[in-house]
Protein backbone atom coordinates (compact mmCIF):
# COMPACT_ATOMS: atom_id res chain seq x y z
CA UNK A 1 0.00 0.00 0.00
CA UNK A 2 2.85 1.91 0.43
CA UNK A 3 3.04 3.24 -3.25
CA UNK A 4 -0.58 3.82 -3.92
CA UNK A 5 -0.56 6.28 -1.07
CA UNK A 6 2.74 8.61 -2.11
CA UNK A 7 1.33 8.60 -5.73
CA UNK A 8 -2.51 9.82 -4.81
CA UNK A 9 -2.34 11.27 -1.14
CA UNK A 10 -5.72 12.19 -1.48
CA UNK A 11 -7.04 8.89 -1.59
CA UNK A 12 -8.66 8.03 1.53
CA UNK A 13 -9.55 4.03 0.85
CA UNK A 14 -7.27 1.87 -1.44
CA UNK A 15 -9.15 -1.54 -0.48
CA UNK A 16 -11.95 -2.95 0.51
CA UNK A 17 -11.53 -6.51 2.92
CA UNK A 18 -14.73 -8.40 3.69
CA UNK A 19 -15.13 -11.35 5.11
CA UNK A 20 -18.36 -13.52 6.38
CA UNK A 21 -18.67 -14.32 9.91
CA UNK A 22 -19.50 -18.06 9.06
CA UNK A 23 -16.51 -18.44 6.73
CA UNK A 24 -14.38 -21.15 7.46
CA UNK A 25 -11.53 -19.65 4.97
CA UNK A 26 -10.52 -16.71 7.04
CA UNK A 27 -11.94 -14.63 9.86
CA UNK A 28 -13.53 -11.04 10.64
CA UNK A 29 -11.53 -11.16 14.25
CA UNK A 30 -8.51 -11.81 12.02
CA UNK A 31 -8.79 -8.95 9.51
CA UNK A 32 -9.66 -6.49 12.81
CA UNK A 33 -6.02 -7.89 14.17
CA UNK A 34 -4.15 -7.21 10.98
CA UNK A 35 -5.50 -3.76 11.19
CA UNK A 36 -4.74 -3.19 14.71
CA UNK A 37 -0.88 -3.81 12.95
CA UNK A 38 -1.02 -1.64 10.37
CA UNK A 39 0.92 1.84 10.87
CA UNK A 40 -0.92 5.38 9.52
CA UNK A 41 -1.67 6.07 7.28
CA UNK A 42 -2.61 2.70 6.21
CA UNK A 43 -4.58 2.18 8.34
CA UNK A 44 -6.91 4.55 7.40
CA UNK A 45 -6.81 3.42 3.54
CA UNK A 46 -8.19 0.04 4.04
CA UNK A 47 -12.05 -0.66 4.99
CA UNK A 48 -13.06 -3.64 6.86
CA UNK A 49 -16.48 -4.86 6.77
CA UNK A 50 -17.80 -8.43 8.54
CA UNK A 51 -20.78 -9.77 7.01
CA UNK A 52 -23.14 -12.16 8.63
CA UNK A 53 -23.03 -14.50 5.98
CA UNK A 54 -21.04 -17.96 4.29
CA UNK A 55 -17.84 -17.55 2.38
CA UNK A 56 -20.44 -16.60 -0.89
CA UNK A 57 -21.55 -13.02 0.85
CA UNK A 58 -23.41 -12.04 -2.45
CA UNK A 59 -25.39 -15.23 -2.43
CA UNK A 60 -27.42 -13.83 1.22
CA UNK A 61 -29.34 -11.09 0.34
CA UNK A 62 -28.98 -8.57 3.82
CA UNK A 63 -25.58 -9.30 3.64
CA UNK A 64 -25.61 -8.44 -0.66
CA UNK A 65 -27.35 -5.07 0.10
CA UNK A 66 -25.01 -4.27 2.85
CA UNK A 67 -22.04 -5.09 0.57
CA UNK A 68 -23.81 -3.44 -2.66
CA UNK A 69 -23.58 0.06 -0.11
CA UNK A 70 -20.07 0.03 0.82
CA UNK A 71 -19.29 -0.44 -2.51
CA UNK A 72 -21.16 2.56 -3.58
CA UNK A 73 -19.63 4.40 -0.61
CA UNK A 74 -16.33 3.34 -1.83
CA UNK A 75 -17.14 4.56 -5.42
CA UNK A 76 -18.56 7.88 -4.61
CA UNK A 77 -15.44 8.66 -2.46
CA UNK A 78 -12.89 7.65 -4.97
CA UNK A 79 -14.34 9.83 -7.58
CA UNK A 80 -14.72 12.63 -5.79
CA UNK A 81 -18.57 12.62 -5.77
CA UNK A 82 -19.76 13.25 -1.79
CA UNK A 83 -23.67 12.72 -2.14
Amino acid sequence: MRHPLRLAPAMRHLALVAHAAYDPLGGCSMDAELARQLNPPYRGAATYRCYLAGHAIYRYAPARALLAAVLRMLARNASGDTQ
